[in-house]
């Protein structure tokens, strides 16, 4: 289907359009018209071996689209590449090994978009200001290149603009100017008046940061792009004050759906993975937690995103949100968020369809505040404390990497007879978190939707039981774990190092058990699973490491 799909392209594009290796796109110039080459406009070359870009496609003046796939030997560009495509509307050189562009590429004039991400490029020649007309700017992932030509901000129709994963120290002052921007990924906050400041570092410690003497711009050039609709800050540890942070105005953004927030670990070492109060200086905290208080998304955003935050509280508009201050948030990461020790109340907000919670390792207990705020009060009011549904359409929970969660308890007997807790909840997973004892008893009598169960590296988990509605459980490494029972619609189980579980019953759904790492004898729970009369009635594969029996098949016996 792929190929004839292919076939009919191309035969709607006719001349205009060419997509395969240099070698064959030269013999399509040898064997064509020199009319048919004027109608060339889209040429696409994929070529694993390709090094340098040959002079017979820069003969192609008529091109709109040049665009390199698979191309990853070409490392240096023709001095007069750009001189001669002056044409071009898009250049696409993603994945290429080049280190530079051509100081030509302000005769681009045309050029709507500029994708050379993952890319060795080291730096952008000044003259793209002259590009007046580009709407995309796609710089992801290039490792070497630090900063951005000044340039940058002349580019008055630019759409999107992505720097993420460049390690840059800043973007150039003057980005507010951009007022067309909705995407820009990878947004650089800094200090007071465009000055690196870094937590926890000394005067020496800045004075070997590159380009220490260049201004960048600070949040308070966000003010101006009231367009946004995609955006990541990235090292918001660097912002001195509240009111810088309250300058970016993100709370009236109108069209916000998407909100990355990060902040720098300690010392920005990989070495910190679990960070500790004790790794910052105490005037740190306070003031990223002042700097967070600020930051409050607008009522419109879907998806939010907070990375490596070290306050030890969330701000008050997380604390206390309300079905009305998100009413659009589907989506909720918390990660390496480490020094807080109460999950946010987040039951009430009608749209939230997934939340991730990873590394909040000072959270010692999750109780009825993850459902809503102690007291009854969500957005500063006094809510019902009887509400009719919490996490109404929550489809996807997850947690990881917390080391001290030891208890997990949603709601009291008289709640779980009056409220409706996640009725949509399909998937559930817990890794690494070592002192969970158990699940809460509310969510096995209401997550009626509940399909699909993970959990790895809960060492001090006895039993998993009574999940009327779930077809799909994930062991992996429960050194605890003695006891599954009373699942009936449960078809698939896959078990991994859980060495002292001894009784598997109540499934006579299962349909397929995979045990990993497995040799020798069955574990005893298993034992007979192949007779008619077992406790495993719908039994019809088992995979034993690198071995699958399946039920009438000569193998089938040796699991009797």
């Amino acid at each position: 289907m792929h190929d004839l799909l292919r076939s009919l392209a191309h035969h709607i594009a006719g001349d205009e359009c060419f997509v395969g290796d240099a070698r064959a796109f030269e013999n399509k110039i040898t064997s064509s018209s020199s009319s048919s080459l004027i109608k060339l406009r889209r040429l696409s070359i994929v070529d694993k071996k390709l090094e340098t870009i040959p002079d017979f496609i820069m003969e192609q003046t008529s091109l709109r689209t040049l665009s390199f796939f698979h191309t990853p030997l070409i490392r240096d560009l023709p001095r007069d590449l750009f001189r001669k495509l002056r044409s071009l509307r898009v250049l696409n050189l993603r994945e290429t090994a080049i280190n530079n562009l051509p100081t030509f590429l302000g005769d681009l004039v045309h050029l709507k978009t500029l994708d050379i991400s993952n890319t060795s490029i080291r730096e952008i020649p000044e003259s793209i200001g002259n590009l007046r007309n580009l709407q995309f700017l796609l710089l992801e992932n290039c490792e070497y290149m630090h900063n951005l030509p000044n340039g940058v901000v002349g580019l008055i129709n630019l759409r999107v603009l992505d720097v993420e994963n460049v390690p840059h120290d800043g973007l150039p002052v003057g980005i507010g100017r951009l007022e067309q921007l909705h995407s820009l990924w990878g947004f650089v906050a800094n200090g007071s008046e465009g000055c690196i400041f870094g937590v926890g570092e000394d005067d020496r410690e800045q004075e070997h940061k590159g380009h220490q003497h260049r201004r960048f711009c600070t949040l308070k050039e966000l003010k101006s792009l009231s367009q946004l609709r995609y955006l990541i800050i990235q090292n918001l540890e660097r912002v001195s004050n509240r009111d810088e942070a309250r300058a970016a105005t993100l709370k009236a953004k109108p069209h916000l759906l998407y909100l990355d927030m990060h902040w720098a670990l300690a010392n920005n070492t990989s070495e910190v993975q679990q960070p500790r109060a004790n790794d910052y200086e105490e005037e740190d905290i306070r003031r990223i937690g002042e700097v967070f208080e600020e930051l409050c998304p607008p009522p419109c955003i879907e998806i939010l995103r907070i990375n490596d935050y070290f306050g030890r509280e969330f701000p008050n508009w997380l604390m206390t949100p309300s079905s009305s201050s998100f009413r659009n948030l589907r989506r909720l990461e918390l990660k390496n968020c480490a020094l807080y020790q109460q999950i946010p109340p987040l039951g009430m907000l009608p749209q939230l369809d997934y939340v991730w919670i990873n590394g909040a390792s000072a959270v010692l207990r999750i109780g009825p505040e993850f459902l809503v705020l102690a007291g009854g009060r969500a957005g500063g009011q006094k809510t019902d404390s009887c509400f009719s549904s919490y996490f109404p359409k929550l489809e996807q929970l997850g947690f990881k990497n917390m080391p001290n969660w030891e208890e997990w308890r949603w709601q009291s007997e008289e709640d779980n007879r009056t409220t409706s807790l996640l009725p949509s909840l399909k998937s559930l997973g817990i890794d690494r978190c070592p002192k969970l004892r158990s699940l809460p008893e509310s969510l096995l009598c209401h997550a009626t939707a509940l399909k699909k169960l993970y959990i790895a590296g809960a060492h001090s988990l006895r039993e998993i039981q009574n999940l009327p509605s779930l077809t799909e459980l994930i062991l992996i490494s429960n050194s605890n774990l003695e006891r599954v029972s009373n699942l009936p619609a449960l078809k698939f189980l896959r078990i991994h190092h859980c060495e002292k579980l001894k009784v598997v019953e109540g499934v006579d759904a299962m349909e397929h058990i995979l045990l990993h790492n497995r040799e020798g004898s069955l574990p005893d729970w298993l034992v007979g699973a192949g007779e008619e009369q077992s406790c495993f009635p719908s039994l019809h594969k088992l995979t034993l490491k690198n071995r699958i029996c399946r039920r009438g098949l000569p193998d089938w016996p040796l699991i009797r």
